[in-house]
């Protein structure tokens, strides 16, 4: 029986690879399909430990780098000349005989 000390220098150490983290996307639109650590097929760029943690899909790849979209707004439901049809009296029920129109409209703060 070995001590401690013989017991401990002779135990190997193997190196941990270097980590590489990478996001994946649809090179065509930009949007993100994976965050992953492995080689997958595809289209990616490297990106940090800290942008992996996060793995936000609300980006687009641009240019080789991560844009995050827009998120400073708010989407109000408002009466139009166009888009769907309602009842006049309760905008959850779609009616195209007696209809008002209502539509989305995006507000963006600056």
């Amino acid at each position: 029986m070995t001590n401690f000390w013989e017991g401990l220098a002779m135990v190997q150490i193997d190196t941990v690879a270097e980590i590489t983290y990478r996001l994946y996307y649809d090179i065509e639109s930009g949007h993100p399909l994976a965050y992953s650590t492995s080689d997958e097929s595809g289209d990616y760029i490297e990106i940090t430990k800290e942008q992996y943690d996060a793995s936000n899909y609300h980006v687009i790849v641009k240019n080789k780098k991560i844009v995050e979209l827009n998120t400073r707004g708010y989407i109000k439901l408002t009466p139009a000349s166009s888009g769907t049809a309602c009842h006049p009296s309760n905008v959850m029920i779609v009616d195209a005989i007696k209809s008002k129109y209502w539509s989305l409209k995006t507000y963006e703060l600056e």
